[in-house]
């Protein structure tokens, strides 16, 4: 079978991993694989897998300028990749780049398998984006559903969700979460302070790194450490607040290409997104045998299932009682080591065997 694929250029962090992983998973089993794509991706992308890129005018990969061309040239520019590679199924990983095929699958009609990652109108909200940003996206993602023949969500409560902005049932729908490749389940709690905790992802307004900061102000500073992971829009302004708040055992360390080397030091991973998918910086940790506590949204207590590894987002003070407790409490060190790796175990799965299946299933 011949797939199709394309997003515009490499980012760090789950969505291309999870997205090359499929690809090179589809190629694998002998399918012919194409990726197209505007910057070639990185060394580590699948070698089975034809990568093609498109001439674009623009080389910045950013602003209003590429926007607005983008949108207006790519779809005009994937008829004829699409007439030359005549695909049997396209598989895509956003709303957004299953719309642009709107005019492609009018000249050549074909199962869309469309892959949500996470919820572009709610991150949206969330990061408080303009009403003519929130206008044209909430358009661009109708038509992307409209325009998939099979949905992929990664938890009940995304397609709820989903359905909710619609107005309507999806079409064929499949729910399939990321999984936890085990690599380590016998670490033992650490007894003594100070603990270190652990927060990754990027830093904007949907990761909500700020809650994690106010509920640090009240804990005994001697007691712990916080490394954060990441990069992004609200870096700077989270770094004044650490200061503003006294906070000086907490150490911003950029992107991190590869985290699994920080985890023999971190006793705990804290996550306290508003919204999420179904997080790697969560799942990676889990699968090294780390503690976790998760803030307690439908997308992830659904996955979690425990209420011992979740704090709600109504204040921060339910946190801040749970990370004393955890600084002072060797049972309850425990209790949250061994309830992440339960969670562990019961999310261990093969994930590329699922998702190709789903590819390869005639409802596509």
């Amino acid at each position: 079978m011949n797939f199709l694929s394309f997003y515009y250029t490499h980012k760090p962090g789950g969505f291309c991993k999870r997205l090359y992983r499929l690809l090179g998973a589809l190629a694998d089993k002998g399918h012919t694989v194409t990726y197209l794509c505007l910057d070639p991706p990185p060394e580590h992308f699948p070698s089975n897998v034809d990568i093609q890129v498109l001439p674009f005018p623009v080389k910045r990969r950013r602003g209003a300028l590429f926007w607005g061309i983008f949108f207006l040239l790519i779809p005009l520019l994937l008829i004829p990749q699409v007439l030359r590679n005549r695909p049997d199924r396209y598989v895509l990983f956003s709303p957004v780049y299953s719309a642009l095929f709107l005019l492609a699958r009018l000249v050549h009609s074909r199962p869309l398998i469309l892959f949500f990652r996470s919820l572009p109108f709610r991150i949206n909200r969330i990061t408080k984006q303009p009403a003519w940003v929130l206008f044209f996206s909430d358009l661009i993602d109708r038509l992307g559903v409209t325009n998939a023949t099979t949905i992929v969500c990664m938890t009940k409560a995304m397609k709820s969700e989903l359905e909710a902005f619609l107005g309507k049932r999806l079409p064929s729908t499949h729910i399939l979460p990321n999984e936890v490749t085990i690599q380590n389940l016998t670490r033992a709690p650490r007894s003594t302070p100070p603990f270190t905790f652990l927060t990754s992802g990027v830093l904007d307004h949907r990761k909500n790194i700020s809650f994690l900061l106010q509920a640090l102000e009240d804990i005994d500073p001697l007691s712990y450490s916080l490394l954060i992971a990441g990069d992004g829009p609200l870096r700077a302004s989270l770094e004044m607040d650490t200061k503003q708040k006294g906070l000086q055992n907490i150490t911003f360390l950029g992107w991190q290409t590869n985290l699994s080397q920080l985890y023999s030091q971190v006793d705990l991973v804290i996550h306290p997104a508003l919204h999420e998918g179904v997080p790697n910086s969560v799942l990676e940790p889990l699968g090294h045998g780390l503690g976790v506590l998760c803030s307690d949204i439908p997308e992830l207590s659904e996955l979690i299932k425990h209420k011992d590894l979740l704090f709600s987002l109504d204040d921060t003070q339910t946190l801040t009682n749970q990370l004393s407790l955890f600084t002072s409490n060797n049972d309850v060190r425990k209790k949250i080591l061994l309830a992440s790796q339960e969670v562990a175990q019961r999310l261990a799965f093969d994930w590329d065997t699922r998702a190709t299946d789903i590819c390869l299933s005639q409802a596509a």
